[in-house]
């Protein structure tokens, strides 16, 4: 009952190895349900989690005491330490000798000797950077204090959040789901104690669920899989059992019969319901969604609807229909529904056609879930739109591939199921089987999403059209070239799908970037910003430091820039550039830099127009290359009631150098001053005039005149010369245009390739593990087969080496070239700043001087610049700010300074990292040109390496995926055409030598090429002229045994009658000689013995003319279904027995000579017919089974029976159980059958008699 590709291996679950599957599947529910209560239990995980918290710490700080103590023997032993070998440990370590630090091992966490100075083991110490644990040993040495430092993160935090700094716990100690740590002992918090069991710290944890790491999501829903496909197997197999069960105990009633007819039609049904069955307790119990915590899972971030929570539903949606697709493909043939859709009916015409086109829609549908689906998810999950760029390492990603892939299947297998229904009757039967189909499609989708319904619809057709002309794939029941190139059309319509439906999300996408970066660009005011500005502005003014620096002589105005700068200036307004400007009671500038006073100051700006809600702060904006934003605070500064003076603080938006990291590191992703403007440029018009514009495009074009008047360009996108325009208006005249460029086309081109090979490899594994587990022998001996692999893997295997040579030459040119690039600027720059440096440690000492050239060099060659002192420590830097964050210490890289300092190299370059921006650092040695003393160390970061050789490897990616596609589809449809042109002589062979025999004419072939295949021609030709030279001899020979079979046969035929004959004569001779009177009655029965026996003889030499006069057979490819038809359409209009015909599908051709087929059949019919007794009600089936070589025909009868005793004689010759019969009958029908490459075999019994017919397919 099982199909034989499922049964393989259902018995090793099943049987005698029952109770310990059923045991196993059990054991994973429980581990389930365990696990889950564990996670969601949040007593028994914040238990869990303190042990194993405390567990870590303390193996932490034993290995961290051991590596100090590794050190302080070391510097016991020799008095020194390697610094290489300290630094490559990778440890935040450092060594304070007297109090100054002399090693450390990073240039990132690295504490001030005063937070880590005192007598301890381990502490707890809160940084800029974030929150450490430190561990700390002391060594005595020659009088000389050394205390080895070494940090352990446990919580990072910063005053900034972007895609590259995020605050937040060691995920390595404590997973994702620590709120925060600190040093204040309360109940709720999990404590953390020290080596000597003393209090160090607390964890605070969220209310949700505990769990460290992503593996426990995996496992769950490996366990979740696992179980049901272990009940699925159960369930299946149960199924068949049960079927059996009913059949057998109804098999005498009408039940059974009823059962029999329809099992598979009710088996699929139960398949059916118990997928429903299970997706819906699977979405009411919120199952993975509520055990598992990855995103893709997750409703907190999307909620669509009941049915569809989550992109993970949508893609469990498609993984039921997948399965419920290769049950009902596995199925329907064996319904009864599918054997009526032959049926000549008016009913089963309407029902077949309405089936049909419920398919085609199927199929369209399949095709549009793909499109919507890849649409949703991108837009829900926030993904770019180049698939190029957006390859990484997130689970959700690999999710929505696997939707793509399940989306394809289902559209391939739904599309072949309906070609096969379908295919037949193209020419007469489209219009009312597929455009039925497509028209309920368009109706049910076109307003949800008309542009992808259209397309679906567009691309379906032509898929449609060119698998039916191509007659696609030719084998149903294999994988062969046709296969192949259904599979390769099929995987291309689904990617043209999925790449329109991504360009279709472009346009909303980028609209949405465009408001946000108007909104962002011309928002007013920071409100925040203001707030702390003006909380800061008042504690300035009470304070009583900067207000003696008025009175006192001895404070300068550098002591109260300083201290207003460091000591409230920080934090949030980093963001912004600061100056400061100090006024005395009259408003005379106290500043040496600028002399105007402070009412000139302030009659620049009509401050009646810039007022903000807080008093003397103002607000304005400039426009020159960039909108910048600007905040001025009035700090009136009094003294025991005077008026002291006056402190202006000017704030400015950060006009930030192209290459530097700090408009992508320093800027928070909150700040709602900051916009990233890269692909988009922008310009402001006042009534018409342009006032300004910023980034690459000329909006002095008079395209932008039009794009002004034009009202349907407000609040939308509009496109015009490859160019996306988005008007804003401003009111009073005032508008700002964004542009962006197009999508270029290579993108489409780039993703449709992407897809393509996605979808292509995944159906190549398909087939590979279908063929490793259950065909692999049949197909192995395919030579179609080995000839599609050998192939496949002659193109894929120098694809993927030369596709990755080519990567890793462009990685390793571009590396050395950006190298050598880094290098030379380096040294320029460096070489330009030595003398000044020179100058400031010889001469001058001026740092302002300095830090002006510094300045001036990094925004002439676009980068940031810092100068180490050569003691390692940060002189002064281009960008200042990088290092108050606390992002970065003020110390060099620690291998840079061993590289220069004690190897004296002159130049290192090192690969760095600032949270997970990664980028190339450039040391440079400076020395003094007159002395030759060492100066410093001047350091250039190149943040954009990083990202320029992404761009270069994502291009070349594209370029080798675009390649291999268009090979690969080149490739594809030319070895189809060009193995139908191999194979075709061998096909061509194949046929001769199937109709070559002895009887026929057999004719030679005709090759002109003298390649392989006409050598294989001729020696066939050389074959049949040796076959006719032995035709000739065997034919005499031949004739000679069969007269002497016949002679033999005719011998002892006739001798059996001639006996009684002779007999019988003598007897008359006798009584004739004798003269005796005869009795007449004697002699009438001796009369009628001689009449008898002659009969007898007559019908022998008929049986034996019957024989002779068997024509000779002439096989070809002939429709059984035809034959069988007309037979019993003859047979039935003369008999009242009533004969079944069961057929499986429309046409089946096999190999046969069509006039003794139909003899044959018309007599096994009337044997049948007349082996029914008379008070029984005759019933003849006559059934056809479809397998992959054969066909099997049977006509069952439900007569009395054949003796077992007989049973092995009938088809012998003469032998016959009828009293009239010559019992040559069954003799020809085997004789016919065999010759026509069949065989012939019987079974009976008391209820009926089998006649099994097997028959060759025709190829």
């Amino acid at each position: 009952m099982v199909p034989n590709k499922i049964n393989i291996g259902l018995n090793y679950l099943t049987g005698k190895h029952l109770f310990k599957w059923v045991s196993i599947t059990f054991l994973f529910l429980v581990i389930l349900l365990i696990s889950s209560r564990i996670l969601q239990t949040k007593e028994i995980a914040k238990s869990y989690f303190e042990k194993s918290s405390q567990d870590k710490i303390q193996k932490i700080i034993v290995k961290k005491h051991r590596s100090n103590n590794e050190l302080k023997e070391s510097i016991r032993l020799s008095g020194f330490f390697n610094f290489e070998t300290l630094v490559k440990k990778g440890e935040y370590q450092s060594v304070f000798k007297n109090g100054n630090l002399i090693f450390w091992g990073n240039n990132i966490f690295l504490p001030e000797f005063q937070r880590v100075k005192g007598e301890f083991l381990e502490k707890y110490v809160e940084l800029k950077s974030g929150k450490f644990l430190v561990v700390k040993d002391t060594l005595l040495y020659k009088n000389e204090s050394f205390e080895i430092v070494n940090l352990v993160p446990l919580f990072f935090s910063y005053n900034i959040t972007n895609q590259y700094i995020r605050s937040g716990p060691n995920s390595q100690l404590f997973g994702s789901n620590v709120t925060d740590i600190n040093n204040y002992e309360i109940t709720k918090d999990i404590f953390v104690s020290g080596s000597k069991g003393e209090y160090l710290f607390s964890i605070q944890f969220s209310d949700g669920l505990i769990h460290e790491t992503g593996w426990l999501d995996v496992f769950t829903l490996i366990v979740i899989a696992i179980f049901l496909f272990l009940l699925s197997l159960y369930v299946w197999q149960g199924l068949f059992v049960f079927h059996d069960f009913l059949y057998q105990k109804f098999i005498k009633s009408d039940f059974a019969v009823l059962w029999k007819k329809h099992e598979y039609d009710i088996i699929l049904f139960f398949i059916i319901c118990y997928a429903l069955l299970i997706r819906t307790l699977l979405l009411i119990f919120k199952i993975p969604n509520s055990i598992v915590f990855i995103k893709f899972f997750n409703s907190q971030h999307f909620n669509w609807n009941r049915l569809t929570p989550t992109p993970g539903d949508l893609m469990l949606h498609m993984l039921f229909l997948v399965c419920g697709l290769l049950a009902f493909k596995n199925l329907i043939k064996k319904t009864s529904i599918y054997a009526k859709l032959n049926d000549n009916s008016i009913k089963y015409k309407m029902l077949s056609g309405v089936g049909i086109s419920f398919i085609v829609a199927l199929s369209h549908f399949s095709l549009f879930a793909l499109g919507t689906g890849i649409y949703s998810m991108f837009d829900a999950l926030k993904y770019t739109l180049d698939i190029s760029e957006i390859i990484s390492i997130e689970i959700s990603f690999y999710f929505l591939l696997i939707y793509i892939v399940l989306s394809a299947g289902l559209f391939i297998g739904i599309s072949r199921i309906a070609f096969e229904l379908i295919d037949k009757t193209f020419a007469k039967g489209i219009f009312k089987n597929y455009l039925p189909g497509l028209l309920v499609f368009l109706l049910f989708t076109t307003y949800y999403s008309p542009k992808i319904s259209i397309a679906v619809g567009t691309i379906h057709c032509f898929f449609f059209l060119l698998i039916t002309i191509l007659k696609l794939p030719s084998n149903k029941h294999s994988f062969d070239y046709s296969a192949l190139v259904y599979y390769t059309l099929g995987g291309l319509s689904c990617a043209f799908i999925g790449t329109y439906s991504l360009s279709q999300l472009y346009p909303k996408r980028d609209l949405q970037l465009k408001i946000n970066f108007i909104t962002q660009q011309l928002q007013e005011n920071n409100l925040l910003g203001e707030s702390i500005l003006n909380d800061i502005s008042r504690q300035v003014a009470t304070d009583q430091y900067v207000a003696n620096g008025f009175s006192n002589p001895l404070f300068s105005v550098k002591d109260m820039e300083e201290k207003v700068r460091r000591f409230y200036l920080g934090n949030y307004l980093n963001r912004y550039d600061i100056q400061i400007k100090v006024f005395d009671d009259k408003g005379n500038s106290l500043n040496s830099d600028d002399n105007r006073t402070l009412q000139q100051v302030r009659s620049k700006f009509p401050f009646k127009l810039y007022r903000t809600n807080y008093p003397e702060i103002y607000f304005y904006i400039t426009q020159q290359n960039q909108i910048l934003k600007n905040y001025l605070s009035n700090v009136i500064i009094t003294d025991k009631g005077l008026k002291a003076g006056s402190i202006l603080i000017e704030l400015q938006t950060k006009r930030f150098i192209p290459n530097s990291i700090l408009p992508i590191l320093l800027v928070d992703r909150k700040s709602e001053s900051f916009q990233n403007t890269s692909g988009y440029s922008y310009a402001v018009y006042n009534n018409g005039e342009l006032t300004n514009s910023f980034g690459n495009y000329n909006f002095k074009r008079d395209i932008i005149n039009k794009i002004l008047l034009d009202s349907a360009s407000f609040n939308t996108n509009v496109e015009i010369a490859n160019s996306n325009f988005l008007v804003s208006n401003l009111g009073k005249g005032r508008k700002i245009v964004v542009q962006s460029e197009v999508l270029p086309k290579w993108v489409f081109i780039s993703n449709m390739s992407f897809l393509f090979i996605l979808i292509e490899l995944s159906i190549l594994i398909f087939f590979i593990g279908n063929l490793l587990l259950f065909d692999f022998n049949q197909f192995y001996n395919s030579l179609t087969f080995k000839i599609q692999f050998y192939t496949i893997t002659a193109f894929f295997i120098p694809v993927s080496l030369v596709s990755g040579g080519v990567l890793t030459a462009v990685i390793t040119s571009y590396n050395q070239e950006l190298q050598a690039h880094f290098k030379d600027n380096a040294s320029n720059i460096a070489y330009a700043l030595s003398e000044e440096l020179e100058n400031y440690y010889y001469r001058t000492g001026n740092l302002d001087r300095l830090n002006e050239y510094v300045l001036r060099s990094a925004r002439l060659h676009n980068t940031d610049v810092n100068i180490y002192r050569k003691s390692g420590q940060l002189l002064i830097s281009s960008s200042p700010v990088l290092y108050e964050s606390g992002l970065v210490s003020n110390f060099v890289n620690p291998l840079a300074y061993f590289a220069i300092r004690q190897e004296k190299d002159k130049l290192f370059l090192q690969e760095e990292r600032i949270g997970s921006l990664t980028f190339n650092h450039v040391y440079v040695q400076i020395r003094s040109s007159e002395t030759g003393e060492e100066l410093g160390i001047i350091s250039i970061p190149f943040f954009a390496s990083g990202k320029e050789l992404s761009a270069r490897i994502t291009n070349a990616l594209k370029i080798i995926i675009n390649i291999a596609t268009f090979t690969f589809m080149v490739f594809i449809f030319f070895s189809y055409a060009a193995s139908n042109f191999i194979t075709y002589p061998l096909k061509l062979i194949t046929l001769r030598i199937r109709k070559t025999t002895l009887e026929g004419d057999n004719r030679p072939l005709e090759w002109k090429s003298k390649d392989e295949l006409g050598l294989l021609i001729r020696e066939y030709n050389l074959m049949l002229q040796k076959l006719e030279q032995n035709k000739k001899s065997m034919a005499i020979s031949h004739k000679e045994i069969a007269w002497r079979e016949v002679a033999q046969q005719v011998a002892h035929e006739i001798k059996n009658p001639l006996t009684p004959i002779k007999l019988s004569l003598q007897h008359l001779r006798r009584v004739i000689s004798d003269g005796k009177k005869t009795d007449p009655e004697k002699l009438d029965k001796t009369i009628s013995n001689l009449i008898t026996q002659v009969e007898t003889l007559d019908g022998i030499a008929s049986s034996f003319s019957v024989y002779a006069k068997m024509p000779s057979l002439f096989l070809e490819s002939v429709n059984l279904k035809k034959i069988i038809e007309q037979v019993v359409d003859v047979y039935t209009s003369e008999k009242k027995v009533i004969v079944e015909f069961l057929f499986p599908e429309s046409e089946i051709v096999i190999v046969a000579d069509e006039r003794m087929l139909g003899r044959i059949l018309a007599n096994l019919i009337l044997n049948a017919d007349q082996a029914i007794p008379v008070d029984r009600k005759g019933n003849i089936k006559i059934q056809v089974e479809n397998q992959e070589v054969n066909i099997i025909l049977k006509i069952i009868d439900n007569g009395s029976g054949i003796p077992v005793e007989v049973l092995e004689k009938i088809f012998e010759p003469h032998f016959s159980t009828k009293f009239s019969g010559s019992g040559i009958g069954l003799f020809i029908v085997k004789k016919g059958i065999e010759q026509m490459g069949g065989s012939i075999s019987c079974a009976s019994g008391p209820e009926g008699t089998v006649f099994t017919l097997l028959f060759k397919k025709s190829i």
